[in-house]
């Protein structure tokens, strides 16, 4: 028998007894602890430690005469008597025109991340990187040529994406932020 199984079974045996007894609180003294052989209180406290865990009882204030005071919790009685309750399923609808490089949704727990930049941006990212003037100024006119050549839908120039390439190449930064515009641009045009 599993874990969960055997611990499932002291639930139900928990439950009987405060029924039978018109109980509120399912205690065992010291004495009737003492009584058990040491595997069978080992289990025992196992699974009150795994059906509280689990939220099903909740420790009442035991004592030195009576080490072992527990009451079911009302998801240990829905548990009990298969009451399973539906979750709540909240639906969104979203009218969303145009959102490039965008995650749309409600995402309380996960972290969204956009990817990609303006050229603006990208500008101030290579102003702010770069301390060699002459390679920060090639970069700047590649970076120009492409934003001029995008932004009125003309045709890359031969070799545009290769200079691109060989400036970009040491800066991972650079070019994860310069890909997206180009894959935007070639996938929309």
């Amino acid at each position: 028998m599993s874990e969960y199984d055997n611990a499932l079974k002291q639930l139900k045996q928990m439950h009987k007894i405060l029924l039978e007894k018109n109980l509120n609180t399912y205690t065992l003294s010291r004495s009737m602890c003492e009584a058990m052989e040491h595997d069978d209180y080992n289990e025992m406290v196992r699974n009150f430690n795994f059906i509280e865990d689990e939220g099903w009882i909740i420790k009442k204030g035991g004592s030195k005469d009576r080490p072992i005071s527990y009451a079911l919790t009302s998801t240990g009685i829905k548990r009990l008597e298969n009451i399973i309750e539906k979750p709540v399923i909240q639906q969104n609808t979203y009218h969303v025109g145009v959102a490039n490089n965008s995650i749309i949704g409600d995402h309380a727990h996960d972290n969204i991340i956009n990817i990609g930049a303006s050229f603006d941006e990208l500008k101030s990212l290579i102003e702010q990187n770069f301390s060699n003037q002459v390679e920060k100024n090639e970069i700047l006119a590649i970076l120009k040529n492409l934003q001029d050549r995008l932004s009125s839908n003309q045709p890359l120039e031969k070799g545009i994406l290769s200079k691109i390439n060989d400036k970009i190449e040491s800066c991972s930064w650079l070019s994860s932020s310069i890909v997206p515009i180009i894959i935007q641009y070639l996938t929309h045009s």
